[in-house]
């Protein structure tokens, strides 16, 4: 069976800032003979009065402020080790699993430390149900068949053998909607003020969502308009390079290595590295079209706004800022930040009709 894991975007995920105007002084901006360089190797198209349609509103319901709070006590559980007694319904397990197929360990199906709460429905049918009753620490085989319609050809419709050893059972304690939780947790004095905070913070990223969305759909009708002629490699190199550790670093979050997921996408590092440079291009063709942009209207990038991408991108991935500079390096940041800014000042320029 194979673990289901998330497919890493290998772009940098961070969200778009709205970045902070004001007077400040120019963060080091990219020397004049790059800047020569992209307009030399960028035909740059139409890129002010984009029509595009305003995005909707998400609107913000009792039933989603519920399930707001709800993700919030979950993430304020503790989570207590269960002992004398086998796993039940609903537990949080940590076990070791390999799936065998004729008696051989097959791809994919094969893993350690692996967290499940039997009853979510994450593996295949019979898996979870028959984990109910394991005693921790003894070995408990699991006889199963995958479905007929499994997205895996060679697995499809197969019986199969998992040998299963639960190293520990926990449960998730929820804490109690309390005065005395919701002073432990924010700046509100009750329940009723922390609900209906919470029902403002939705409010507020429903709108920022949507200021996203504008960005976004001119961004791609400004990427269309225009043709790169040429690209910096060594720009391409590091950006290629950025997407592959990227990937490598959202793998780890899901305790899987690089090797595990190339073989379970059925890819060598050669093809993933090939699918990384293209993502890469992509990348740097749109700093190129940001940084031509900047140039003809004037737009700088200010030491603040640097530092409000900074701030945003390593939060994304708890890190500290100078640890993400040091991985990243400056340059790159820079034409992120830049082409963040570029993206909310052609919003401006844009025909968005209702």
């Amino acid at each position: 069976m194979s673990i289901k894991t998330k497919r890493c975007l290998a772009a940098m995920a961070a969200g778009l800032l709205l970045l902070s105007a004001g007077c400040a002084e120019p963060a080091s901006s990219p020397e004049s003979t790059e800047a020569s360089a992209a307009q030399q190797d960028l035909v740059l198209g139409r890129y002010k009065g984009i029509e595009i349609s305003a995005p909707v509103l998400k609107p913000v319901t009792d039933d989603s402020v519920e399930q707001e709070m709800a993700a919030i006590q979950r993430g304020h559980a503790e989570i207590r080790e269960i002992t004398g007694r086998p796993v039940q319904e609903g537990d949080t397990v940590i076990l070791d699993f390999q799936g065998l197929l004729d008696g051989v360990a097959f791809s994919g199906g094969t893993a350690e430390d692996y967290e499940l709460v039997v009853g979510s429905g994450r593996f295949i049918p019979g898996f979870e149900e028959q984990l109910v009753g394991a005693q921790v620490g003894v070995e408990k085989r699991l006889n199963l068949t995958f479905p007929e319609s499994y997205d895996e050809p060679s697995l499809a419709g197969q019986a199969v053998v998992f040998v299963v050893t639960v190293d520990k059972i926990t449960q998730t304690i929820l804490p109690e909607w309390t005065d005395a939780f919701v002073q432990e947790i924010s700046d509100c004095e009750t329940v009723e003020e922390f609900r209906e905070y919470t029902r403002q913070r939705l409010e507020a990223e429903s709108i920022q969502d949507a200021e996203y969305q504008k960005q976004y759909a001119v961004w791609i009708e400004v990427l269309k308009n225009s043709t790169v002629n040429r690209f910096d490699e060594e720009a391409v190199r590091e950006s290629t390079r950025i997407v592959i550790e990227d990937t490598k670093r959202q793998l780890a979050d899901y305790n899987v290595t690089y090797e595990d997921f190339l073989e379970q996408n059925g890819m060598t590092e050669e093809d993933y590295e090939a699918n990384a440079e293209s993502q890469a291009r992509d990348i740097v063709t749109g700093h190129m079209v940001a940084q031509v942009i900047a140039e003809k209207e004037g737009l700088e990038l200010t030491e603040a706004e640097y530092q409000e991408t900074l701030g945003q991108f390593s939060r994304a991935i708890e890190i500290t800022p100078e640890e993400y500079e040091s991985q990243m390096g400056r340059a790159w940041i820079e034409r992120e930040a830049l082409t963040r800014k570029v993206m909310e000042y052609l919003v401006t320029q844009a025909v968005i009709t209702e």
